[in-house]
């Protein structure tokens, strides 16, 4: 029975331990860095590659001349997969609480499916809104680990099978011999 448990652990180890993995990547990738009339605006997702998970996207907004934070009143991120269209409102929250610095962060963006993703990001500025637009794909985590995982985690559960189906025929024979 301790095998089995074993093995039960194993598996969920398996499963569980690349998503881990790859959801905590520290790695960005910059989506938008351009500049429209007075600002400058450079957007951030993290993680690279974006996978289906939670996900953080950085904004930073600064004037384009002098490059000192430029706050803006309306923030928002809107983001749809292409296969559903429909468009989720995701907050943008200053960075550290702090409304004069310029930066803004995602609150509880996920990425739902694996899918190519469209993202807006509308800004409220005084001299009018600001909208960017920019496409992600997202992958499964899974895609990630690659074809060796898809040999090396059934072998390994083979192994595993043929290991305790051997110490069952050997604990059999020794009792029999006792």
């Amino acid at each position: 029975m301790r095998i089995l448990r074993f093995l039960f652990v194993a598996l969920a180890l398996l499963v569980l331990l690349p998503n881990r993995a790859f959801a905590d990547n520290p790695n960005e990738q910059v989506l938008i860095d351009e500049v429209r009339g007075a600002y400058r605006v450079v957007a951030t997702l993290a993680p690279n590659p974006p996978a289906v998970g939670e996900a953080l996207l950085r904004v930073v907004i600064t004037d384009a001349t002098s490059g000192q934070p430029s706050p803006l009143n309306l923030v928002q991120l809107f983001a749809a997969p292409d296969s559903i269209g429909r468009e989720e409102l995701f907050t943008m929250l200053p960075e550290n609480q702090d409304r004069n610095a310029g930066r803004y962060t995602s609150d509880r963006l996920r990425f739902t499916i694996s899918d190519q993703w469209n993202l807006r990001l509308v800004l409220g500025a005084p001299e009018g809104e600001m909208v960017f637009t920019t496409k992600v794909q997202v992958d499964s985590v899974f895609k990630e680990i690659g074809e060796a995982a898809v040999i090396a985690v059934p072998a390994t559960l083979v192994g595993l099978a043929v290991v305790f189906i051997g110490y069952k025929i050997w604990r059999k024979k020794r009792q029999a011999a006792s």
